[in-house]
């Protein structure tokens, strides 16, 4: 559920569309690194995103209270990550916000499903922005 009382900019709003949007064009190619769409509704309050259920929990929760992730596992998480990421990026798409939050570990602790996609972009549609508007340099 987002509220959209909670938006205080036009940028939240845009974030909360541009997610919308994302996981709607990523329906399409059943990505196994993505939850599955089920439904977006609102009312005048709220939108709600309606998506299956992964169970597991985030990266950051899953390492609190663990000093080190034994070597193996390490090696299972990063691979499962770059396929998904690879994904994306054949598909045009990049996430812009791929932080351990955002990275839900399932069951298995070994394959992962990416979440958060209020700040990602479509490569095909975005004219080139997206390339220049982060923090690793370029013209804006």
């Amino acid at each position: 559920m987002i509220d959209k009382r909670r938006f205080t900019r036009p940028a939240d709003q845009e974030s909360a569309l541009r997610e919308m949007a994302m996981l709607t064009v990523l329906q399409s190619y059943q990505s196994r690194h993505v939850p599955r769409l089920l439904m977006i509704t609102e009312n005048d309050h709220q939108y709600y995103i309606v998506m299956d259920y992964v169970e597991g929990g985030n990266l950051s929760a899953f390492r609190q209270g663990r000093q080190h992730l034994p070597e193996h596992q390490v090696k299972e998480i990063a691979r499962s990550l770059l396929l998904g990421v690879a994904e994306l990026h054949r598909l045009a798409i990049a996430h812009w916000n791929l932080c351990p939050e955002n990275i839900i570990l399932q069951r298995n602790l070994c394959d992962i499903v990416l979440c958060d996609f209020g700040c990602a972009w479509d490569m095909r549609n975005c004219g080139g922005y997206a390339m220049h508007r982060g923090s690793g340099g370029g013209q804006q």
